[in-house]
């Protein structure tokens, strides 16, 4: 179905839905009894999803849910999780997925800026709400999946065909999803997306990627990622492919029973999910034939780690991809066909997307001079929420400025440097600036600093070195207890290290080159 080489998108655009719900009843036309989405539990067909969506959607314009209003997302990777955020768009509101494990104090900074209409999620995470006084009861919908599948699907018959929103009057431009991110000051930063962000971004990834309806992918990343929305559940719903839901914590033995049971053909994780898989002794035993395409992104990876992996799975290819939220997210891909010095970088930019390197005066650099990474296309956000417009770090030539650092070779190949006071670990991106001001809340301390290290298992990992006020009485246990109380667990050090002194560099900024 999607066989164009062209690396321009405006024809192909023009030819597929223009609102994100609208790719499944396209995709049902097609193949309206292909499985869809696959769980332990269930197995839909595009018909079936389409059903569902059509159903839930209704169920949530009768309770009231009015265009643009905010609905979030408070579930585990499910197929319920993937019915609701279709139905939310249907319903022409505005999807806010947010994790689960999400830190209470952010989750409650997230409703109060976000004030939403309703919050679908389980009877068990109701708690989480407990003392938000801004919230309805009646808002909090834990009963909302009340029917079983197939009493839905007679419902659904019986209340006839549903329009796709069309009565809606709903256009592209319009907000489709808010995803918070870590903001460089670690207060989690609302990113809006339109319907025409993400559509034009995923069909740049598949221009980048060629995922076709044999495609069966398996999911295990959180699906509150861009990187999974827009990668994985959009690109592969967008061409008739298949997801099938993986558990919540990976284990790489659960990964290559997926793999031979499902046939799945392709996966997207980042290095540290990886490095676990390439621990396992059971590859050699396992039926991975029909395996055909990794894709790696969320933190930079090594070429040793990249040597390994091809190695591994010698018939796979691989793909290195660099993204950010604003952008939709995906920006540029790497085939990794040799290990040459372009697999040190992330690749070049997909289809319609235009980068540039600048100075700090937003000027454009010449190749091989190191600057921020700035980028331009259909797919950059429409702003921070819930500011907009006026949010956007934008230069003269209207380039959107990433925050990340690099450079450019002459042939177009983007390198990370890394980005100022983000950190990625496992596919997060954690603030140091966070982390730094909880460690000296403790009281505790009198000076503290992280610095990112390398961990054989988990990638990039944070270590916290620290200078105790009083060394008497100081404990590790007393501040990693304190952490794990005012941080997401991922953002907790993993080690710390007890100084006398934190040394200055030249530019009397601490040194992190630990």
């Amino acid at each position: 179905m999607f066989q164009e080489k062209s690396t321009s998108l405006i024809g192909i655009i023009e030819r597929y839905p223009k609102l994100i719900d609208q790719i499944i009843p396209w995709a049902q036309t097609f193949y309206p009894e292909k499985e869809a989405v696959v769980t332990p539990l269930v197995r839909l067909t595009y018909s079936e999803l389409e059903g569902l969506i059509r159903f839930y959607a209704r169920g949530l314009r009768e309770k009231g849910c009015q265009p643009k209003d905010r609905v979030v997302l408070l579930l585990e990777n499910s197929s319920e999780y993937i019915i609701a955020f279709f139905s939310i768009l249907r319903a022409a509101a505005i999807v806010v997925p947010l994790n689960i494990n999400l830190q209470q104090k952010n989750l409650h900074a997230i409703l109060h800026e976000v004030k939403p209409r309703f919050i679908i999620t389980r009877p068990a995470l109701r708690r989480r709400f407990q003392g938000m006084a801004q919230l309805d009861e009646s808002s909090i919908l834990t009963d909302f999946f009340g029917h079983t599948n197939a009493e839905v699907g007679r419902l659904a018959q019986e209340q006839g065909t549903d329009t796709n929103g069309h009565d809606r009057r709903r256009v592209d431009k319009d907000p489709a999803v808010l995803i918070y991110t870590s903001g460089t000051s670690g207060h989690p930063k609302g990113v809006l997306l339109s319907h025409h962000n993400i559509i034009s971004n995923a069909v740049s990834n598949l221009c980048a990627l060629r995922f076709t309806d044999t495609d069966r992918t398996l999911i295990c990343l959180p699906m509150t990622y861009c990187y999974t929305i827009v990668n994985q559940m959009i690109s592969h719903l967008f061409v008739g492919g298949t997801l099938v839901i993986g558990g919540s914590v990976f284990m790489a033995s659960g990964f290559l029973r997926n793999v031979e049971r499902e046939k799945i053909t392709t996966f997207s994780a980042t290095p540290a999910t990886y490095e676990i898989l390439l621990r396992s002794s059971g590859i050699a035993q396992s039926d991975i034939s029909s395996l055909r395409l990794f894709t790696i992104g969320g933190e930079k990876v090594s070429p040793v780690s990249l040597g390994k992996l091809k190695k591994a799975f010698p018939g796979v290819s691989m793909a290195v991809t660099y993204g950010l939220t604003e952008g939709g997210p995906r920006i540029s891909t790497l085939h990794v066909d040799s290990l040459g010095k372009k697999s040190r970088s992330v690749g070049k930019a997909n289809p319609n997307i235009l980068v540039e390197i600048v100075d700090e005066a937003g000027n454009a650099l010449p190749s091989n001079q190191v600057g921020e990474i700035a980028i331009y296309g259909s797919n950059v956000m429409i702003g921070y929420y819930p500011h907009h417009k006026h949010s956007v770090p934008l230069t003269e030539s209207g380039f959107l400025r990433t925050g990340d650092y690099g450079w450019m070779d002459e042939e177009g190949n983007i390198h990370i440097n890394g980005r100022k006071h983000i950190i990625n670990t496992g596919g997060e991106k954690v603030s140091i600036h966070e982390v730094e001001d909880t460690l000296l809340d403790s009281g505790l301390i009198s000076d503290g600093i992280i610095v990112p290290t390398k961990d054989r298992i988990k990638g990039t990992v944070l270590k916290a070195i620290v200078v105790p006020k009083d060394a008497q009485v100081f404990s590790v246990d007393s501040l990693r207890r304190h952490c794990t109380e005012k941080l997401e667990k991922y953002k907790v050090p993993k080690s710390f290290m007890v100084v006398n002194s934190i040394a200055l560099g030249l530019n009397a900024k601490k040194k992190r080159a630990v």
